[in-house]
């Protein structure tokens, strides 16, 4: 087989590939070792066909090439070129062109530091949006999410955002301010308090959730709520539930709950009904599952976060569903 002539298309589409990055064939393993080392010219399009195929690592039967085919072309159809972000997971070239953008927007934003206008940012379904906050913090937003700026942004002030919904928050350190170089995320249920961290915070309708990345945060639980504060560490995940006013804190795989940043979703064992509360959480659209125990069935693997219909296309795939839309609702059913 003259693999020179392969882009990242055909690749996916080989079995012998297919079975070097899903199965780890020993064989296959020791063919394509071998052969990106005689190919470095070709290392993007293995790169780009290893990353499709392990988006749908969870499939339990092989994919056809027909499959492999039509899954590619809504990709190609329908993926655009990824929005600038500013976190440790960037390319050497979007993080150049991220501090170009950072300095030019902190050159515009000089006279906020000292402003007393409140802002606000919203994100429809669906929808990401990264917010360069007037001290150089980069807040990028999940979709249906509301954050809501301080009145005053200053070296005098505690710098304070009020959160509806899902963000990820990379803080810069503001050290030449000493007490006030805290920065505080308010949500209904609790307040996080950092110096200079990276980590996620969402809030729903059965409480609120932070999960801590990198650095060390305190969260203060609402005075409407329990008088108790709790501290992180890196790798931790602090959750409050509503319902039983209770909170949790454990070790967790980071990646699961902020790999939304990267335009994917890690699914750590999840049931089916948790994949359609994602769902609906991101794209506003309610999830009906045909049956109970349907909807107790786990996966893991990853799937596409930045397009509905690419992401139900995978999953339909992954348990042989029929996945249909019957007004706003999506409904899922084992495929008869």
């Amino acid at each position: 087989m003259n693999y020179e002539t392969f882009g990242a298309k055909e690749l996916a589409q080989d079995e012998s590939f297919q079975q070097w990055v899903l199965q780890g064939d020993r064989t296959s393993h020791a063919f394509w070792t071998q052969w990106v080392q005689e190919h470095p010219e070709k290392r993007e399009d293995v790169e780009e066909a290893r990353h499709f195929l392990t988006s749908l690592r969870f499939r339990q039967h092989a994919l056809t090439s027909e499959e492999l085919t039509q899954m590619w072309e809504r990709i190609d159809h329908a993926t655009a070129p990824p929005a600038l972000r500013v976190t440790s997971r960037w390319g050497m070239g979007q993080r150049v062109a991220a501090t170009v953008a950072l300095l030019l927007t902190l050159g515009a934003a000089l006279y906020l530091w000292q402003a007393r206008t409140p802002a606000e940012y919203v994100t429809a379904f669906g929808e990401t949006r990264e917010i360069i906050l007037p001290d150089g913090t980069v807040a990028l937003l999940n979709g249906n999410t509301r954050l809501r700026l301080a009145d005053t942004w200053d070296a005098a002030h505690v710098r304070e955002v009020w959160l509806d919904g899902e963000a990820f928050f990379q803080v810069t350190h503001q050290e030449a301010y000493e007490e006030n170089a805290r920065f505080r995320v308010h949500t209904a249920d609790l307040d996080v308090e950092v110096l200079g961290t990276e980590f996620n915070v969402t809030t729903a309708t059965q409480g609120t959730q932070v999960v801590l990345e990198t650095g060390k945060v305190r969260v203060d639980l609402a005075p409407s709520q329990l008088a108790q504060e709790v501290v992180m560490e890196p790798g931790e995940l602090v959750a409050f539930s509503r319902a039983t006013r209770q909170v949790e804190q454990r070790p967790v795989n980071t990646e699961r709950y902020t790999s939304w940043t990267d335009r994917y979703l890690v699914i750590d064992d999840m049931s089916l009904h948790e994949i359609g509360e994602l769902i609906t959480r991101t794209y506003g659209r309610p999830v009906i599952i045909a049956d109970t125990s349907l909807a107790q069935q786990h996966l893991s693997g990853n799937l596409p976060a930045d397009n509905l219909e690419l992401l139900l296309d995978a999953l339909a795939m992954s348990r042989n569903l029929a996945i249909t839309y019957e007004n706003d609702n999506i409904l899922i059913k084992r495929k008869e």
